[in-house]
């Protein structure tokens, strides 16, 4: 009995170390063939050595794989990958049509499986993490969880992994961003610190510091973090971001000077761009530099003159600095020179706001008159018209 004891004892340890060396045999044939982009391969591998998801180095292998080299998802349950030639690249084909088998991996139930008996596994707590960061940035409001439950999941996760001591990089910042959205930024702001410690190249994490910095009121520390964004970022989008901000923080400090700088310098890097020109026009007007509002005026006015969005930021910004009488102005002379119907209508409506208490008179005589170009141009059910009525039947029975 005691020698069929030993038998089977010894047979089981053979077999387990078998086990294990293809696992390892496995994995390294897998990195081979993601060092060749050959990803479709490589996930074969991995599904023919451990088809039931049982073994957790594997499993978050897999998950890696999927997450980084998919071509097709569908809801993140399902993927399909493709072998690549060593010229092209994943992007080449994301989000095309192409003739791909599809794989499910079901990561919640699987890492859900793994974690019931294995709950101190570190790097499970990390995969399972950066499955739902994935998932709440591509699927954010369409996915089969709320975004509240996927926040809860990746800080549970990325704080576990933390605390067992293989967070990486990706870990924080996940956790940091997540944070930032709820506006907890007592806590984002230290782990957005913690992913910059383990790559300060990386322009995102620099960008959202200095975002959660903006919102601690630690203008100057924000500053820093966004100017190292803007040094580090390559595309012209975010990079005009970037110094965006920049003009912007320092408006919080009054300094008009580098305030002007970075917005222009933003207005460079990305021209045309809405929000920097808005946030310039409103720079110069305090700024005291009348030309170059004026220059900034026209050319927001020029590429919005029937857009409801540029004639109220116009509103807002001349209400703010205490200029609408400049802007009634302006309006004036381009009711002399426009000939449209929306064009003329969209001036007389927006004029007949500044005139509101100034001259109740004026301003039912502007918002007949843009009724009347408006219906020139619009459908009769557009909401502006019962917005026009409403007004006029509040002024008519003022004093």
């Amino acid at each position: 009995m005691t020698r069929h004891l030993l038998f089977i004892t010894a047979c089981t340890l053979s077999f387990a170390g078998t086990y294990a060396q293809n696992v390892t045999d496995s994995l390294e044939a897998v990195q081979k063939l993601i060092d060749v982009k050959k990803y479709e391969s490589a996930y074969n591998i991995l599904q023919h050595t451990d088809p039931g998801n049982k073994n957790a180095e594997v499993v978050c292998v897999k998950n890696e794989l999927l997450l980084k080299y998919f071509v097709t998802s569908i809801m993140h349950q399902m993927f399909a990958l493709k072998d690549l030639e060593p010229s092209e690249d994943v992007m080449d084909y994301r989000g095309q049509s192409i003739s791909a088998s599809m794989h499910m991996f079901d990561a919640p139930t699987i890492f859900g499986a793994l974690l019931e008996t294995d709950s101190t596994n570190c790097r499970l707590h990390k995969g399972l993490a950066a499955y739902y960061y994935e998932v709440l940035t591509k699927y954010g409001g369409r996915w089969l969880k709320p975004d509240e439950e996927l926040q809860q999941e990746i800080m549970k996760h990325c704080d576990a992994a933390a605390q067992l001591g293989c967070a990486e990089e990706n870990s924080y910042f996940a956790s940091g961003m997540v944070r930032l959205m709820r506006a907890e930024y007592n806590n984002a702001v230290p782990d957005l610190k913690k992913a910059l410690a383990l790559n300060p190249d990386k322009p995102e994490t620099q960008y959202n510091l200095a975002y959660g910095y903006m919102y601690l009121d630690s203008t100057q520390q924000a500053i820093d973090h966004a100017k190292k964004a803007l040094e580090l970022y390559e595309k012209p989008a975010p990079k005009a971001d970037a110094a965006r901000m920049i003009g912007q923080l320092y408006s919080e400090l009054n300094d008009h000077s580098h305030e002007i700088e970075y917005l222009e310098k933003s207005d460079e890097i990305e021209p045309e761009n809405f929000y920097t020109q808005k946030a310039l026009l409103f720079a110069y007007i305090v700024a005291g530099k009348s030309k170059k509002a004026k220059a900034m005026r026209e050319q927001l006015y020029t590429i919005g003159k029937t857009n409801p969005s540029v004639h109220q930021a116009l509103m807002d910004i001349y209400h703010g600095t205490d200029q609408l009488k400049d802007l009634a102005g302006y309006y004036e002379g381009m009711i002399k020179e426009e000939t449209d119907s929306l064009t003329l209508g969209t001036i007389y409506y927006y004029s007949a706001q500044i005139y509101i208490d100034e001259n109740n008179e004026k301003a039912i005589d502007y918002f007949n008159k843009a009724r009347t170009y408006l219906a020139a141009a619009l459908d009769p059910k557009n909401p502006v018209f019962n917005t026009i009525d409403q007004v006029l039947e509040k002024l008519k029975t003022q004093p």
